[in-house]
């Protein structure tokens, strides 16, 4: 019977690839928060530094991070026959957003728990 054989190379994609989304998910928190300041924490080595800046500017350093994720992560995804569910994806493309500024995510919360009363 033939068989499908996991190489070290797509094993080591699908770690960097659920890192990406592990981090991706940290920035997404933080550029969808409302607030005037940001507090960067950037360490080198040894070396660590804390920087406050006003949200705008720290939003534009993220959104550069997470473009450059976002694309590692579907090429990594794409080359090694990786698959990305709805999770992946609604973290990927900032979705989260989206649905809160429409109102469907409390939509939803409160179907569930009209649900779960019954």
């Amino acid at each position: 019977m033939a068989k499908i054989i996991k190489t070290g190379v797509q094993e080591n994609a699908l770690k960097m690839i659920n890192s990406n989304l592990r981090t991706l998910t940290g920035v997404n928190g933080i550029l969808n928060a409302s607030g005037e300041i940001c507090l960067l924490n950037i360490t080198v080595g040894s070396q660590r530094v804390s920087i406050t800046v006003e949200k705008p500017f720290g939003d534009e350093i993220l959104q550069e991070i997470r473009k450059k994720l976002t694309k590692e992560t579907k090429t990594l995804a794409k080359k090694n026959a990786i698959v990305l569910d709805g999770n992946d994806l609604t973290v990927l493309e900032n979705r989260h957003q989206e649905m809160e500024s429409l109102g469907l995510e409390s939509q939803g919360q409160e179907k569930k728990d009209e649900d779960r009363d019954k």
